[in-house]
C-alpha cells in the first residue's frame, strides 16, 4: 500500500449536520485534528443571529455582525468541507445518509 493509500485509509470522516451555533463550534474545534476529513451540512451557506436583526434594522449593527458566510469562518481549514444540502435520513447501520440538494427559490 503506498503512503496516499495509507493517509486516505487513516483518516477518519466526520459529517456535522446543521451549522448553528454548535455544528460550526464543533467544525471549528475539530479542523484542528489533520487526522480528520469534516463535512459540515447545512440548507444555508450562512449562519444567522435573528436576535441581532432588530439592531442590524435600525442602524445600530452592520449585517456583517448578524449573519456571515460558512466558507469564510473556516477557509482555514483544508480538512473541512461546507456542503448545503438538507438531509433527510440517516442510517446508523450502515453508516451513511442521504440528502437532498436545495434549489435557491
Amino acid at each position: 500500500m503506498d503512503s496516499s493509500a495509507q493517509s486516505a485509509a487513516s483518516t477518519k470522516h466526520v459529517v456535522i449536520v446543521g451549522a448553528g451555533f454548535a455544528g460550526l463550534n464543533c467544525a471549528k474545534k475539530l479542523a484542528s485534528d489533520s487526522s480528520l476529513r469534516i463535512t459540515l451540512i447545512d440548507k444555508n451557506n450562512y449562519q444567522q443571529f435573528q436576535p441581532l436583526y432588530y439592531q442590524v434594522a435600525t442602524g445600530i449593527l452592520s449585517p456583517e455582525n448578524a449573519a456571515f458566510n460558512l466558507s469564510n469562518v473556516l477557509v482555514h481549514h483544508e480538512n473541512v468541507d461546507v456542503k448545503m444540502s438538507v438531509v433527510v435520513s440517516v442510517d446508523l447501520a450502515t453508516r451513511t445518509g442521504r440528502s437532498r440538494i436545495r434549489i435557491a427559490q
